[in-house]
């Protein structure tokens, strides 16, 4: 299953133990409504629902707190859904979660020249490489198999600590 209208950290990202962590607060032992609103499952076939405990909205308790962002909504590309307005705005004004900066590492070797649109592809999005889909649909680092360079903008939002790299914990 996968909460409506937010996205929280991928697996190997900053703060995606804090917000799995989070969640379990909200929802464990407790008794939880899904509802739906507009499409039934994403394309992945993940069933799509608002997590409410109690009358509290755990999606957007989690925008709040830093730990997740409005997204997957009509900005997007996506359909509009109920909670959108309210998402986008708590979103506005959380707070700015960051990760401590980790030591810096050795230098890295040059990076080989970024292939241009010949080499990888007319459906490749010319902002990374290899070769990822073209955005919309959103790419999360679950969905690939590799790490990737961010060679223009990170309109995936794959490259969680802005070092030039995505999806790293995918080696």
């Amino acid at each position: 299953m996968r909460v409506s209208g937010i996205d929280t950290p991928e697996r190997g990202e900053c703060h995606f133990d804090t917000a799995s962590a989070r969640m379990s607060e909200l929802v464990l032992g407790k008794t939880v409504t899904l509802t739906r609103d507009g499409e039934d499952t994403d394309r992945y076939d993940r069933i799509l629902r608002y997590v409410d405990v109690d009358g509290d909205d755990a999606g957007i308790t989690l925008i709040q707190e830093g730990l997740a962002t409005a997204r997957y909504d009509s900005r997007d590309g996506y359909g509009f859904h109920t909670r959108e307005p309210d998402y986008i705005s708590a979103d506005d004004g959380a707070p700015l979660q960051t990760c401590a900066p980790e030591p810096a590492p050795a230098p890295a070797p040059a990076p080989a020249p970024a292939p241009g649109p010949a080499q990888q592809g007319a459906n490749c999005d010319p902002n990374y490489t290899p070769c990822i889909p073209v955005f919309p649909p959103d790419i999360n680092c679950g969905d690939l198999d590799v790490s990737v360079r961010v060679i223009g903008i990170d309109v995936h939002g794959l490259d969680g600590d802005g070092d030039g790299f995505g999806c790293e914990a995918n080696g």
